[in-house]
């Protein structure tokens, strides 16, 4: 198994665990907390996460010296992203936007914890030696 499959294949079994969570709690008596846009915002971050991800390790291939240095760029671009989006939002006035915007940083911390599991574990195991994450 290469080495950028292994983690978007985690990625991807995490989002799954996160879809049945949210499926299940959208048919339960505790749906109002959701947000409408729920699935928007799920796969919107997934598909960021999986993208920023799969940057990461072709940095990681291109030039691992400079990794960490790519790392935080890969990471800064993508927080900005992600507040861009959410600033647009609230620029737009949606609907019930505190269980919105609750709902976003939920799901966004959630696949940055992810990714940071992922990554940590993969460079980690990878490598021949003990490596501290970043």
């Amino acid at each position: 198994m290469n080495l950028e499959s292994k983690p978007l294949g985690q990625l991807s079994f995490y989002a799954c665990i996160v879809a049945l969570l949210i499926g299940i709690i959208r048919i339960s008596p505790f749906n109002y907390y959701l947000h409408r846009h729920i699935w928007e915002i799920f796969f919107f971050l997934f598909f960021l996460s999986l993208s920023t991800t799969g940057l990461t390790y072709l940095a990681l291939q291109k030039a691992p010296k400079k990794f960490r240095t790519n790392y935080l760029l890969i990471i800064t671009i993508r927080l900005l992203i992600a507040m861009i989006i959410l600033g647009y939002a609230v620029y737009m006035n949606i609907s019930n936007l505190k269980i919105f915007v609750i709902n976003y940083f939920i799901i966004y911390l959630i696949f940055v914890i992810f990714e940071l599991f992922a990554l940590n574990l993969n460079i980690g195991g990878n490598s021949g030696q003990k490596r501290k994450f970043l």
